[in-house]
C-alpha cells in the first residue's frame, strides 16, 4: 500500500494509493522516510510516495517542522535505546547528547526510567541534554567520560570520537556499546574490530541504524503527543538552500535538525 505525500507547507497526504482509504487524505501526519529493505524512501523534494505503514497522525500540537525532526533521529534513537530491552535503573552513556539522534536518545531512556550521562561540547549543548533529562553533563573538551573508572550499562556513540577500545573499557560487564553517528574511523572501526570484541570481551560492540517498524512509529507518537519527547529544531532552510543545509552539516557540530521547507 503506498500514499503520495505532499511536501508543500508540511507533510500532509495528498494522494492516496490501492488499499489505503480515503481517510487519510489531507492529513497532517509524521512519516520514517530512512531506509527500508536496505533502499532509503525520500529525499529533499516536494513530493515522497511510501508505504502506509511508516506513517502516523501528527498530534494537533506539533508542527510540521518538529514532525519532520523525528523521523530517522526518533527511530534510531528508540532502536538503540531499547536494543537490549527494558533499561530502567540502568546506566546509560549517550555521547552528542545535545545532537538530533543523541537528544532524542536521552529523552527516551529518562522517560524508561534509565540514569543518563551524556557528553557534550558547550555550555549551550549542556542546557539542552539537562533539559532533555540527563542526570549528568560531561564536556568531553575537559574531562573523560572514562575517568575515575566510570563504567556503563550501555553506551550510545551517537557522536563516536574515541577509539573503539575506550568505549569497550568503559562498558560493565555484559555491557553494550552501539555506534550510530561518528567519524570515518570509528564507523571502520565498529564494523570491523566489534564482531572481535564482542566475542572476546564479554560485552556486546556494533552499530546500528533506524528500521521501519510501524508499532515503533505509533509508539513514537505517542510520546510525542503526550509531550514526553520534545523535538528540538537547530535552523531551517527553503528547498534552494539545500546544498547550504548540508555544508552546515558538513562544518558544525549538530544542535538539533536542519529542516527544509516547501514553498507553495
Amino acid at each position: 500500500m503506498y500514499s503520495v505525500f505532499v511536501g508543500t507547507g508540511g507533510s500532509a497526504v495528498d494522494q492516496v494509493g490501492p488499499g489505503v482509504p480515503e481517510r487519510w487524505l489531507g492529513k497532517r501526519v509524521w512519516l520514517y522516510n530512512g531506509q527500508r529493505n536496505g533502499r532509503w524512501q525520500g529525499t529533499a523534494a516536494e513530493y515522497i510516495a511510501l508505504s502506509a505503514d511508516l506513517v502516523t497522525e501528527l498530534p494537533d500540537h506539533v508542527s510540521f517542522a518538529e514532525g519532520a525532526t523525528l523521523g530517522v533521529p526518533g527511530m534510531t534513537a528508540h532502536r538503540c535505546v531499547f536494543v537490549a530491552g527494558p533499561i530502567q535503573g540502568k546506566t546509560l552513556l549517550v555521547t552528542g547528547g545535545a545532537g538530533a539522534v543523541g537528544h532524542y536518545a536521552v529523552q527516551l531512556a529518562t522517560w524508561a526510567g534509565a540514569r543518563v550521562i551524556a557528553t557534550v561540547s558547550s555550555a549551550e549543548k549542556a542546557e539542552r541534554a539537562r533539559a532533555g533529562g540527563a542526570a549528568h553533563i560531561i564536556d568531553y573538551r575537559r574531562e573523560d567520560f572514562v575517568a575515575g573508572g566510570r563504567q556503563y550499562d550501555l553506551i550510545l556513540a551517537a557522536n563516536a570520537y574515541r577509539p573503539i577500545r575506550d568505549y569497550v573499557k568503559a562498558l560493565k560487564a555484559n555491557g553494550i556499546y552501539v555506534m550510530t553517528g561518528g567519524g570515518g574511523r570509528q564507523v571502520l572501526q565498529a564494523m570491523t574490530a566489534g564482531p572481535l570484541l564482542s566475542m572476546t570481551s564479554g560485552r556486546k560492540i556494533g552499530n546500528l541504524m533506524a528500521v521501519s517498524k510501524g508499532p515503533d512509529i505509533r509508539f513514537l507518537k505517542e510520546l510525542l503527543e503526550a509531550g514526553k519527547i520534545v523535538p528540538v529544531i537547530d535552523r531551517t532552510y527553503p528547498l534552494a538552500g539545500v546544498p547550504d543545509a548540508i555544508r552546515y552539516m558538513e562544518q558544525e557540530h549538530a544542535r538539533g535538525k536542519l529542516i527544509i521547507t516547501v514553498s507553495g
